[in-house]
């Protein structure tokens, strides 16, 4: 049903489009489109494929072997694909071949090799789901697999049969990753071998997440490089008094900019990033007033973090997110941030004393 409801927002979205680019017009296209939705709405008739996501590690940036099909089982009227054959006896042969997979074939200590989510409804038209994994090797039949998978999507999903797993090092990444590796950022005698040695990364975090895992693991590298968690408060951590003057002085000094002044903190950027420096003595004052819903504590080393709840400019809506506190070195001053980029944080942290 909230596939259902999905499609149909999807249609909506479509007729409004089209009422804007034909006037009047519209009527035939919405008249069509809403009469095709409501005859092919009904799950309870549908036998087939509704959805398959696949995954092969064995290719490149020009064919990456990742692939997503979806069956709208005529709800948008005519397409240039036939979608019969999501239903059709190739398709009922190829949900067997999946579900007969093992769940994990080979073992999980190895490379990850293959994965496929498989959606579909049974002969009683219930709806069902597989999700099948595999690490080192391809199973005997992977090329069939394949093969029908192409057939039944009339080779749209573009994939190939190949079995021969790629190595995720630097050199692939450099050769094929969609992101900017941003290796000019890296601090002097720190590799993107460095990095992946101790945060490796799969196939599918290289092709298939929407944002960049190695930035990622990059933050994860250089927050330990830094050893930015000595420089954290605890819970156990001395507060030392300032007046109002040395926040203001210690923020001039040292911020780029300097934009709000509060109570027992002040605002300003630096790099571009918002810093806020909060008088230490007066922390739990400003975690009253400033949207603080919790604070989390470190299991591994003590250290705090904030999460803050922050309004949104509409009505009941609010910004979570997590902001790290850094000591000064003499105790007498937070820095609060949500800066993640932890090269800002440690040329910040050095010019106030901290290294």
């Amino acid at each position: 049903m909230r596939k259902a409801i999905c499609k149909m927002i999807t249609v909506l979205t479509l007729l409004s489009v089209f009422l804007g680019l034909v006037g009047c017009k519209g009527n035939y296209f919405t008249d069509n489109l809403v009469d095709s939705y409501n005859k092919n709405k009904d799950e309870s008739t549908r036998v087939g494929i509704d959805r398959i996501h696949f995954v092969s590690a064995t290719g490149d940036k020009y064919n990456t072997n990742i692939a997503e099909f979806h069956n709208h089982w005529g709800m948008f009227g005519d397409t240039d694909f036939d979608e019969s054959l999501l239903s059709g006896d190739k398709a009922m042969e190829l949900i067997d071949e999946i579900i007969a997979l093992p769940e994990v074939y080979g073992d999980k200590d190895e490379q990850y090799a293959y994965s496929i989510t498989l959606e579909y409804y049974d002969d009683n038209h219930v709806e069902k789901s597989v999700y099948r994994y595999g690490y080192g090797e391809f199973p005997d039949n992977w090329s069939k697999i394949v093969a029908d998978i192409n057939e039944v999507t009339e080779n749209t999903c573009n994939i190939n049969d190949s079995t021969d797993l790629v190595n995720i090092d630097a050199d692939y990444l450099r050769a094929n990753y969609r992101f900017d590796l941003h290796e000019d950022d890296y601090p002097e005698g720190v590799t993107l071998e460095d990095v992946i040695a101790k945060y490796p990364v799969d196939y599918y975090e290289v092709y298939g997440f929407g944002y960049s895992v190695v930035d990622v693991n990059l933050g994860l590298y250089l927050y330990d490089y830094y050893d930015l968690p000595s420089h954290k408060p605890t819970q156990n951590s001395t507060a030392n008094a300032s007046d109002y003057d040395d926040l203001l002085e210690f923020a001039d000094k040292y911020l780029d900019s300097v934009y709000n002044q509060r109570e027992v903190s002040v605002i300003g950027k630096y790099k571009d990033w918002e810093f806020e420096i909060v008088k230490f003595d007066k922390l739990d004052e400003w975690k009253n007033s400033s949207y603080v819903t919790k604070t989390v504590v470190n299991e591994d080393d003590g250290t705090l973090r904030f999460v803050r709840d922050i309004p949104a400019g509409c009505e009941g809506m609010t910004c979570r997110d997590n902001y790290d506190p850094y000591l000064e070195p003499s105790g007498r001053f937070v820095i609060v941030t949500n800066c993640r980029d932890y090269n800002v944080i440690h040329e910040f942290l050095t010019e106030i004393g901290c290294y």
